[in-house]
């Protein structure tokens, strides 16, 4: 209770009584609490009295401590969140992202006295790019002054705040200030490895093919390439070029472990260990250099290759298909169909668990090579591939074809179906999938833990099979459970097959649509089924989010 008074002390004298003062109902909370604990609250060695409570004098005392604790825990929690949403209010007007991540007593400390002098250089507009990249992570831009004039102070900073670099360039006449703070960042973070992110404007009117003002900061960076642990550069083509140009001068980078840009850059320009690489995202690659990169990247757990193409007069298959033992996290971006035949017959990928199947980039209707994928899963024995995801367009897949894939991955865990485009691109998601659910032996997808659907208008399955199918796997659920019961009694080990499932299904509605989107019938089965504990079912729009459940259910009632 010491520790208490200490926090009544700290909370009438503690750093922010400049601004905030202790309310009156926890300072007299505070007071109460010292002397129910000092005095009040002391066992005393004389008669037990039975108070008209039913419980003895110190038992009440005792629970009157309690509940006086528990009323002043709850005030303080409030007073502590009411100074906390004061503080980022004020920090929320510099209208930056870096501030906004610190810690607030160093915002309180550093920023403040500065605060007035800062202005918005981050438009919100100029996030395109990551989103573009949805890989590269967009956040804490050295595009201001007030880190120039914190002086000694920064050095509370942990470790990893110097580690981490963010640059944005985007406007000329910024570019002398974030040299200066460039520079002096990299001196005082002396021989600390670096995870450096890079970004500007892709647009045009922002940035021309000309502009090369973003350079002096790419040569500070390069310049200091033995320290790379992680890059990402998300620029205009030509940026990184000039980056990476003449850099057959560069030093070795020895921690290199992330190396992320939107465009492809050619290894022999780049004098690096590639065995130490972990994770690699590229862009605008030809098929043999998907497989170049896998070579030398021995170590590689996690890649995503983006706009892959190839040249079928110039393409030669290997004699055999690169093994790569490490790689766990695969995503492929191709542009036409033509190039996942050709990775899928060059790679064997024993270790992957997560499979990511990109078509948003995709041109064409050429069918998609279920064969060579089920050729590649037979090779590499992807006994441990837990997550399958397909993004895009794909109306080159049948649901036959669909289902013929699926079944060749059992072990699938997570399966995620994120489509977009005309109602022929759906010609894979049809009342046929949902069929091959259901039944106590439950041989199809019999791992799969969670089930994610996002689907546009006009739905191309049906309500009703739908509801068989919750109907199916609530069905398997429990003959799973039941037979692990009756198998062995005393054994509480959970079964390998799926004993839970989570469902998200997230409906784009055309904006001219009347509610009920869903039919009443159908809202009325799913809000009063008895599968809630086995199924978590989750089904909501897409643009706003809305529980359309919970949002139709009064229509539901009504049916």
């Amino acid at each position: 209770m010491s520790q208490m008074k200490g926090s009544g002390r700290i909370l009438e004298s503690g750093p922010f009584t400049s601004s905030f003062k202790a309310t009156n109902q926890a300072r007299f909370c505070l007071k109460s609490l010292n002397h129910l604990w000092t005095g009040g609250g002391r066992v005393r060695s004389k008669q037990i009295e039975i108070e008209n409570n039913g419980l003895c004098h110190v038992c009440s005392k005792i629970t009157t401590l309690d509940t006086e604790i528990q009323r002043t825990f709850h005030l303080l929690n409030v007073l502590v969140l009411e100074c906390d949403t004061a503080l980022k209010e004020e920090v929320n007007h510099i209208h930056d992202p870096l501030i906004r991540r610190l810690p607030t007593e160093l915002v309180i400390a550093d920023f403040f006295p500065a605060a007035s002098q800062i202005v918005n250089l981050f438009p919100s507009a100029l996030m395109v790019g990551s989103v573009r990249f949805p890989k590269m992570t967009a956040q804490n831009p050295l595009c201001f002054l007030p880190f120039v004039k914190i002086g000694e102070k920064r050095c509370s900073l942990p470790l990893l705040s110097w580690m981490t670099l963010n640059v944005y360039a985007y406007v000329a006449e910024h570019i002398p200030a974030q040299k200066l703070l460039l520079t002096q960042w990299i001196d005082r973070a002396r021989l600390l490895p670096l995870d450096i992110s890079m970004l500007c404007t892709d647009s045009p009117i922002a940035l021309k093919e000309t502009d090369y003002y973003p350079v002096p900061l790419a040569n500070i960076l390069r310049s200091h390439a033995v320290r790379w642990h992680k890059l990402t550069l998300s620029l205009r083509p030509h940026l990184i070029l000039r980056l990476f140009a003449g850099s057959v001068n560069l030093p070795e980078l020895p921690l290199v472990k992330s190396f992320q840009t939107n465009i492809f850059v050619h290894l022999n320009k780049i004098t690096t260990r590639w065995s130490d690489l972990v994770v690699c995202h590229m862009a605008y690659l030809h098929v043999d250099k998907v497989c170049e990169i896998l070579r030398c990247a021995s170590n590689a757990e996690s890649c995503v290759f983006a706009q892959i193409s190839v040249d079928l007069q110039r393409f030669l298959l290997p004699n055999e298909p690169t093994v790569h033992t490490c790689l766990k996290d695969l995503e492929l971006r191709p542009t036409t169909s033509d190039s996942l035949p050709a990775i899928f017959d060059q790679l064997s990928l024993p270790s992957l668990t997560r499979l990511v199947y990109n078509a948003t980039q995709y041109n064409g209707r050429i069918p998609f090579p279920i064969s060579n994928l089920i050729s590649f899963l037979h090779r590499s024995r992807c006994v441990v591939l837990q997550e399958f995801e397909i993004i895009g367009e794909n109306g080159s897949i049948t649901d036959e074809t669909f289902i013929e894939e699926l079944e060749s991955i059992p072990s699938i865990r997570h399966l995620s179906l994120r489509c977009a485009g005309e109602e022929t691109s759906w010609l894979w998601l049809t009342d046929q999938i949902f069929q091959q659910f259901g039944g106590v032996s439950g041989f199809f997808l019999p791992h799969l833990e969670e089930l994610h659907l996002d689907v546009s208008d006009p739905l191309p399955f049906s309500w009703d099979s739908f509801l068989i199918f919750l109907e199916e796997i609530s069905a398997s659920f429990l003959g799973i459970l039941s037979n692990d019961v009756d198998s062995n009694p005393t054994n509480k080990e959970p079964s390998s097959r799926r004993v839970h499932i989570d469902i998200r299904l997230h409906l784009r509605i055309p904006s001219d649509s009347s509610p009920p989107y869903i039919q009443p019938h159908v809202v009325a089965q799913l809000a009063n089924s008895d599968w809630n504990k086995l199924i978590f079912l989750k089904i909501s729009d897409k643009l706003t989010g809305t529980d359309l459940i919970q949002e139709y259910l009064p229509f539901g009632l009504d049916a």
